[in-house]
């Protein structure tokens, strides 16, 4: 297909598949221009947008883009030292040891290897000498009783929770007399989780003596 220009001059208009064809009208009945663009440009034109979007969003990604979002990340200001476990739970071994870690933080005994605790009870007879032998073992020490406590019992425990039977002596209810036992602390206790001995008497759950290990 061919046109004539004013001037006389034959344009020659390519229709194909390879070229994008825009009229430029002048009006007046004048001839319009024709401009091509090929597929190629069009194509190279679009790859240009296309990767220039995806830079804008090659930032910094949210807490939920990256599957790692704690409630730290949207509420950062909250104080939660004070959060505590629920009471039901069952801890896992790692998170007892946790525990302990942090009660020989909190309590900070001081007590040392040799340090020497005296236990008395008159009425039935009962003395003895508590003795730390090592980071986990204590000896009892001339141990005397005549074992007419309704329950009996000795355990090392701490001061602020004495019902708490961190190291039991699992001795039976019998007559001793001036004998030296040696107890084994329970894994993953050490003298720094305990700084009392406790006896049991009377009553199966409430100490009657409990002295401050030294």
């Amino acid at each position: 297909m061919s046109l004539r220009d004013p001037n006389g001059s034959k344009q020659s208009l390519l229709l194909d598949s390879h070229a994008l064809r825009a009229r430029d009208d002048t009006g007046f009945g004048g001839v319009g221009r024709v401009k091509y663009i090929s597929i190629q440009q069009l194509a190279r034109f679009l790859l240009v947008v296309v990767a220039a979007i995806a830079l804008t969003g090659c930032g910094a990604k949210t807490p939920t883009q990256t599957g790692t979002a704690t409630p730290d990340d949207y509420f950062p200001g909250v104080d939660r030292s004070t959060v505590v476990s629920p009471s039901n739970r069952t801890l896992t071994s790692e998170q007892q040891n946790d525990q302990l870690v942090t009660n020989r933080e909190t309590i900070k005994t001081n007590l040392k290897i040799g340090g020497t605790t005296q236990i008395k009870i008159n009425r039935f007879g009962l003395t003895g000498l508590v003795r730390i032998i090592s980071a986990t073992s204590v000896s009892l020490e001339s141990f005397s009783y005549d074992g007419k406590c309704p329950a009996f019992g000795i355990y090392l425990t701490r001061s602020n929770n004495t019902t708490s039977v961190l190291v039991p002596f699992n001795m039976a209810n019998r007559v001793y007399s001036n004998e030296t036992l040696k107890v084994n602390f329970p894994s993953s206790v050490t003298i720094n989780d305990v700084d009392s001995v406790a006896v049991i008497c009377e009553n199966t759950k409430e100490p009657m003596v409990v002295e401050r290990l030294s």
